[in-house]
């Protein structure tokens, strides 16, 4: 009886110690920004940008700090693990804004396959800070969907997001030049964020064959 006791005390002792090593995400936690920090780690990281559906002059500037830590990462895990993923996604109201219609919102890998649509593009200013020096978990731009039903037929109000990036010239792990985003240590190309000069057409070509994804948000 007394290993158990001591069995259960341990494992008490061990998950609090886990909880309170690990990042806590706050919704629109500041600048639009998901952020999770860490008391223990003095820390934080960026998620989902909550963006207000306005089209034109889109700034999004990613924040130095939050609850004094700096900001140094571009995603990552909350909790028991729950993964934060940088990304664009409208707010409730920007969804009515976008398309009042619209029933159900997705993230979409790729639109060939989609016959009903209309197609805005929306150039999105971002501006990475200087603290910013590891990137976990990033899909940023791309392709934004509202599903509307009409006539008994399926449309989509589809938003292209592209990216115009900009950054902190003191960031010692990045830099950014005619828009895009690289790693100074080998000068290699940010991936997983869709730039201005994505064509749309050859895209559309590439996947004509591939199954098309859709996350729900």
């Amino acid at each position: 009886m007394k290993k158990i006791a001591i069995l259960i005390i341990f494992v008490m002792l061990f998950s609090f110690a886990g909880c309170s090593q690990s990042y806590e995400l706050e919704t629109n936690a500041v600048d639009g920004w998901d952020v999770g920090y860490s008391d223990y780690y003095e820390d934080a990281y960026l998620g989902v940008y909550n963006w207000d559906g306005s089209q034109d002059n889109v700034n999004i500037v990613v924040p130095e700090k939050y609850k004094g830590y700096k900001i140094t990462k571009f995603g990552g895990y909350s909790g028991s693990g729950y993964p934060s993923v940088v990304k664009i996604e409208p707010t409730d109201d920007a969804k009515k804004l976008l398309c009042s219609d619209a029933s159900e919102w997705y993230h979409i890998s790729h639109i060939s396959k989609i016959k009903n649509c209309n197609i805005k593009f929306v150039t999105v200013n971002v501006h990475i800070s200087k603290n910013i020096k590891e990137i976990k978990e990033v899909d940023l731009g791309g392709f934004i969907g509202g599903k509307y039903i009409k006539d008994g037929k399926e449309y989509y109000d589809i938003y292209v997001l592209l990216c115009n990036v900009t950054c902190d010239e003191n960031n010692e792990t990045f830099y950014s030049k005619d828009g895009k985003l690289y790693y100074k240590q080998d000068d290699a190309l940010v991936s997983g964020i869709v730039y201005t000069d994505f064509n749309l057409e050859k895209h559309i070509e590439d996947h004509k064959d591939v199954v098309n994804n859709f996350a729900a948000f």
